[in-house]
């Protein structure tokens, strides 16, 4: 199954108990491999970032991976909510039925 997080993410299962989190850049080109039960909760977290000298205030929305222990793991950053809420919602089922 291959997941799409965002442009220069990709999210894919690659055994039947793990994930691969791949993250392409200019300049990155990173892999992580996670188990499943590492993944303690997907989590939505709203990010306002205050107005500067050159940009306005926005607010954003990340998609973060919660692992055990708590350590969090942002996969996407928009300003689109609905589509960071879909991403989210999509990662739980799979995880999800993974864990049925």
């Amino acid at each position: 199954m291959n997941i799409s997080i965002a442009p220069g993410v990709g999210l894919r299962s690659i055994i039947q108990q793990a994930l691969t989190i791949k993250k392409k850049g200019i300049r990155v080109n990173e892999f992580m491999e996670l188990a499943f039960g590492e993944i303690s909760e997907v989590e939505l977290k709203k990010v306002e970032v205050d107005k500067t000298e050159h940009m306005d205030s926005y607010t954003s929305y990340e998609v973060h991976l919660l692992m055990n222990g708590g350590i969090p793991l942002c996969l996407s950053r928009s300003l689109n909510q609905q589509e960071q809420e879909k991403m989210a919602d999509l990662i739980r089922s799979y995880l999800d039925e993974r864990s049925s």
